[in-house]
């Protein structure tokens, strides 16, 4: 599953799982979303996916995922948003 697999690859890289975000949407994110403690759900996934997740976040369409992962890295100092 995405939560097996998105560990084994932190894992391989030396991240912790709590230094780890994932973004899903749908039933085969539900693993994905429950294992990680910032588990982020779009607005317009599915009542499980939203469930499973730490967090929602905007719609799909209006670049949510994108937007929250530059937000997170500058909130963080990792890069400057001009």
């Amino acid at each position: 599953n995405k939560g097996e697999s998105v560990a084994w690859l932190g894992r391989y890289y030396g991240i912790e799982e709590d230094e780890i975000a994932v973004y899903g949407d749908g039933g085969n994110d539900l693993a994905m979303l429950s294992r990680f403690r910032h588990s982020y759900a779009t607005a317009n996934g599915s009542d499980a996916a939203k469930a499973a997740a730490s967090a929602t976040i905007g719609r799909c369409e209006f670049h949510a995922v994108p937007k929250h992962i530059l937000k997170t890295l500058h909130s963080q100092q990792c890069i400057q948003i001009a």
